[in-house]
């Protein structure tokens, strides 16, 4: 064990570099480089797999579950996201996913190996029938009971996903199931997840007792929560497309004129207003009106130009830039 005694210069309290560089690897030597050192402190054994350094029987058995779990090839990395440079699963996709948190949880959960199927049950040591409670033919582990089970087979053919099935069935782990997801197509993508997701809370309910539901609904359900997120997609990308667009100023010597019309057809009316900057970005001038008799919105657009024109006329701006936000 190196001592950090051994690795100081105790004539100039500092550390001796050469053996540092010598001893550890670069990264770590160059950490250990740029601490402080208190010559006056002495060393304390630590325990390194707990952060405050305390040794616990806790921490001990964590540790042996966890190297039990690295030669079994099921340990679940970090979820951290994976510095620039370096390869890693991505976890990010799944918190960049637009779908409600409850979603990407459950995506995040079923990626980590850590839904509570009855095989993960009997693995940590409960005593659980681990036959699938959806078709009660084999035993209930993810890849049984997303892809397998006979009654999800119906719910993929009805929404036409049963080659995607085939697929994924394949697949040795949560983290390859969604690589292979994220390989498809946006909308297949938002399927197959919605549909699992709405699979896993069918499955809850007839664990806790409760009807299964028919495969008709829960294609229903799934169909249905496709639209609404699909929706919230769109309005979250026009959301972004808007703050994209930001005021640019006009060349030296011209002027940009910024031009709103509005209409309401209940009543034919409508309203118009314009606002005049020059390339500084500088108010210089602003007016607004109502409109009377107005039959469509490209009406009170063209409306709207007129009377700003009219307007910057008078004040003399011949150099003009005319900007509307109408499609």
């Amino acid at each position: 064990m190196t001592r950090v005694a051994d690795l100081l210069d105790l004539s100039s309290g500092s550390w001796d570099e050469a053996l540092v560089q010598d001893t550890f690897t670069d990264f770590d030597a160059d950490a250990i480089l740029k601490m402080r050192v208190n010559v006056d402190l002495k060393d304390s054994p630590a325990w390194h797999f707990d952060k405050k350094g305390c040794f616990s029987v806790k921490s001990a058995y964590k540790v042996a579950v966890q190297r039990r779990e690295d030669e079994l090839g099921r340990n679940s990395e970090s979820s951290m996201p994976v510095p620039a440079g370096q390869s890693g699963f991505g976890w990010e996709k799944i918190w960049d996913m637009e779908t409600p948190n409850k979603v990407k949880v459950f995506v995040w959960r079923l990626a980590h190996n850590s839904l509570a199927v009855q095989r993960n049950l009997a693995r940590r040591g409960m005593k659980v029938d681990t036959l699938c409670p959806m078709c009660h033919r084999f035993d209930e582990d993810p890849g049984h009971l997303f892809f397998k089970c006979k009654a999800v087979k119906e719910c993929r053919r009805s929404l036409n996903l049963e080659e995607y099935r085939l697929t994924l069935s394949l697949c040795q782990s949560g983290r390859e199931l969604m690589q292979k997801i994220w390989s498809f197509s946006p909308h297949i993508q938002l399927q197959i997840v919605v549909l699992l997701w709405r699979w896993w809370s069918a499955r809850n309910k007839v664990n806790a007792g409760l009807k299964r539901p028919t495969g008709l609904e829960i294609c229903s359900l799934v169909t249905f929560y496709v639209s609404e997120f699909g929706k919230g997609i769109k309005m979250h990308k026009e959301q972004q497309q808007v703050q994209l667009k930001r005021w640019k100023p006009p060349p030296e010597d011209v002027y940009k004129i910024n031009i709103d019309g509005s209409f309401k057809s209940a009543t034919n009316q409508g309203g118009w207003g314009f606002i005049a900057r020059n390339s500084s970005g500088e108010f210089l001038e602003g007016g607004y009106g109502n409109l009377q008799r107005v039959a469509t919105p490209f009406q009170a657009e063209a409306l709207a130009a007129m009377h700003s024109l009219e307007r910057i006329a008078q004040l003399g701006m011949s150099r003009i830039i005319l900007e509307t936000d109408a499609t």
